[in-house]
């Protein structure tokens, strides 16, 4: 897989997968805001150190605020060997389907 780029539309078909982990990376404030069902907020700071304990054959589906951290850290994760997803838009096209 690499990275996979997805559009707001496509995320619940892959968040429900097995061997996923669906990663918020904006800073806890935000996240305690609102964030998407079933995320774990890990600050794209800390994002590193989390996927140490995280087999590479899991999915990764990485979100942000408008999609350039979450694209940024899915590249270098992916060069790493780790299968990575990121939300296109981030959390603002999520939520602009939501509506």
């Amino acid at each position: 897989m690499g990275l996979r780029l997805l559009r707001a539309d496509e995320l619940d078909t892959y968040r429900v997968m097995k061997k996923t982990v669906l990663i918020d990376l904006r800073e806890k404030q935000a996240y305690r805001q609102e964030h998407i069902y079933g995320a774990v907020n890990v600050p794209y700071e800390e994002l590193e150190h989390y996927v140490l304990g995280i087999r590479k054959d899991t999915v990764l589906i990485l979100y942000c605020d408008r999609g350039i951290l979450s694209l940024r850290a899915g590249k270098k994760l992916a060069r790493e060997g780790y299968q990575v997803a990121a939300l296109a838009g981030g959390m603002r096209a999520y939520g602009a389907i939501r509506r």
